[in-house]
């Protein structure tokens, strides 16, 4: 699905509905199925059933995976119901921000941050690793006139940050 050709899609069913002047209409209902690759969903009426199929799930920068048997709103455009799109939903299991090559993605898991191909995960793993390499290094320094590095102080500080902090990063930042 290329970027942007649902939004352009939206934008003219919108003028559709407005020139016409038939409000876009919501509907109450419950997730049968979500093919995420494709951004689609397929649901059901909660008042009466009816079925709803390729309900859209974002427009372009936004969009949201609900969960399977949650409730959600859909929006109808011109009474069409072909023109179905989530509104949103009770329950999600991944969102999904886009902004040019910037994309921000929230799981149940955790969050992904990502710039193109680079990930913030990856950055701070390699600072991290750096990190540690740096300490290593400063270890290897003895003093000649003076008091030397606080040895222990040093390697309790990289012990931390290659475990305590890198743990902590790694639950909130999954990709």
């Amino acid at each position: 699905m290329k970027n942007g050709s649902n939004i352009q899609e939206f934008g003219i069913l919108l003028n559709k509905a407005i020139a016409s002047q038939v409000k876009v209409q919501t509907h109450w209902c419950k997730v049968l199925k979500v093919d995420w690759e494709e951004k689609l969903m397929d649901v059901e009426g909660i008042a009466d059933e009816l079925p709803f199929y390729n309900v859209q799930l974002g427009q372009g920068s936004f969009y949201r995976k609900p969960k399977i048997d949650s409730i959600c709103l859909i929006g109808i455009i011109s009474g069409e119901e072909g023109s179905t799109f989530l509104i949103d939903a009770t329950q999600f299991e991944e969102a999904i921000w886009i902004s040019g090559e910037s994309t921000m993605t929230i799981q149940e898991e955790g969050f992904i941050f990502k710039q193109s191909d680079e990930s913030l995960r990856n950055v701070l793993g390699d600072f991290m690793s750096q990190f540690g390499k740096l300490c290593d290094e400063l270890n290897k320094v003895v003093v000649s006139i003076g008091t030397t590095p606080n040895i222990p102080v040093i390697e309790g500080i990289k012990n931390q940050v290659e475990t305590q902090i890198k743990d902590r990063l790694n639950n909130i930042l999954i990709g």
